[in-house]
């Protein structure tokens, strides 16, 4: 299957994750996962967010991702079980291009939620953009087998 191929699908199920009236991060970004910007609501969907996630929530919607970094890096300290923040501290080190530090993150929020919907699109874009499809493809499948078609991102 090629990247292209791959990168549809995975557009195809983000936009069917994406509640009603939020942009999906590729979508809005003009199609590519390595784009300077992802959705700008997506990020204060989070159910019940601390100080510092309003915080690094309003840094992201600027894309200013080092101080959103800085921000959720106190917060996972903070909130070790919040798999939102640690999935957030992977996609600023990713928009910042520490994709090792952004791969840990968002294995971090899976291990507290396997079933977390952005981790595994966020980690997917980022292993495209890293240009390792097969990886990407593993995640895709892993979304299709949770949601179908119009889910809540969890």
């Amino acid at each position: 299957m090629t990247s292209n191929v791959i990168l549809a699908r995975l557009i195809l199920c983000m936009t069917l994750l994406m509640p009603v009236g939020v942009i999906t991060p590729v979508l809005a970004a003009g199609g590519g996962g390595s784009s300077s910007s992802d959705s700008e609501n997506s990020y204060s969907e989070v159910k019940s967010q601390s100080y510092l996630m309003k915080q690094a929530n309003a840094q992201l919607n600027q894309q200013n991702y080092a101080r959103a970094f800085e921000l959720l890096k106190k917060e996972v300290m903070l909130n070790p079980d919040n798999a939102d923040g640690w999935n957030l501290l992977g996609f600023s080190a990713r928009k910042s291009g520490d994709f090792d530090t952004a791969r840990s993150a968002y294995e971090n929020a899976l291990s507290i939620d396997p079933k977390h919907t952005r981790a595994l699109e966020y980690m997917g874009e980022m292993y495209l953009s890293l240009k390792q499809p097969e990886k990407a493809q593993v995640l895709l499948e892993r979304l299709n087998k949770l949601c179908t078609f119009n889910c809540k991102d969890r």
